[in-house]
Parts: C-alpha cells; structure tokens; sequence
C-alpha cells in the first residue's frame, strides 16, 4: 500500500512538473508581431502576440517606452495615461484614446524601460445601435474581438516642457494589423 501511494506521489509531481513547464506566463510568452517607431527622444514599440486570431480567442499585447535621448533624463507633462491603445475596424472602433485631462509629470531615465499593459479605452451612447456589444466588450478585462481586421495602436502624447506645453508638443505611435476570422 506504501509502495502505490509513493508510485502515485511520483506520478502527480512528475505531471505538476511537466505542466508548469510548459505553460507560460503573459512576461514569457512570444510575440510574432512586433513594431518599433524610434526618434531621438524615444524608442516605443508594440507588442501582439501574433497577426491571426480565431474568434472568441485572446489577444496579448503590450507596449515599451524607452528614453533613447542625449541627457541622463527627460521630464514630460501630459494626461494620465502617457501611453494609450487606439483600436480601429469599420464597424465599432475609431483608433482614438480617452485619457484624463490632468497635468501628470514623468522623469524617465536614459535606458530605462517603461512596460504598458493592454488597457482598453473607450466610451459610448446609451442610444448607440452598438450599445450592447460596447457594453459586453468593456466589461471584459481580456481583449477579444469579433470576426474583421482590426489596427492596434500604441501612442504617446506630451510636452517637454511645462512653460510652453502647446508648442512643445510631442508625439509618437506605432500600429499592427490583425485579423479575427470564424
């Protein structure tokens, strides 16, 4: 009886094992779609996790900031958040953002690496003939989409410089392509 139960214990830790080992996190997971926008100030690039999706599937994506510029740091002012994600199709999406309108001030350190989460923004009319699909889609934390193409963006606006933050305007986006087909 001893002998079974150290031959079940064997068996259970070797499938937990393998298990774990095959699975991985959102941080390990490969991304096939990757784009990079770099100028002198910033590196930003997107990442989604392939160009192909089924329907009902989810999509994993993400953006990096990076200051590439010739200081130690830079300071910029803009609304909370500095980096937003647009979505854009023909039937429900625009490729616009809503952010909040606050001054938020950000130092960003040469070579640092600042990581985005997907975050879904996006608002609505009660009397919008989409109101329901709007109403399920954000109520879903994971992005998933219905049969079409679709342009994920990633985008960054701000000023550097805090007395003259209209004509020191800055900007910055990136976009991928994806298909969700049946």
């Amino acid at each position: 009886m001893k002998r079974k139960i150290t031959v079940l214990n064997i068996i259970l830790i070797s499938f937990i094992l393998i298990l774990s080992a095959c699975s991985k996190s959102n941080e390990e997971k490969e991304y096939d779609n990757i784009v990079v926008g770099t100028d002198d100030l910033f590196e930003l690039k997107l990442y989604v996790d392939k160009s192909t999706y089924a329907k009902d599937e989810i999509i994993f994506c993400y953006a990096t900031l990076e200051y590439i510029g010739e200081g130690d740091s830079i300071t910029i002012y803009s609304s909370d958040p500095l980096l937003g994600f647009g979505l854009k199709d023909d039937k429900y999406f625009d490729g616009g953002y809503i952010v909040n309108d606050v001054l938020i001030t950000t130092t960003i350190y040469k070579g640092q690496t600042i990581k985005y989460d997907y975050a879904k923004s996006g608002g609505w009319s009660g009397d919008d003939p989409n109101a329901a699909f709007y109403e399920k889609f954000y109520s879903d934390k994971n992005l998933v989409l219905p049969t079409g193409k679709y342009e994920i963006s990633a985008a960054i606006s701000c000023s550097l410089e805090m007395e003259d933050s209209i004509g020191s305007q800055y900007s910055q986006s990136v976009s991928v392509f994806i298909e969700v087909m049946d």
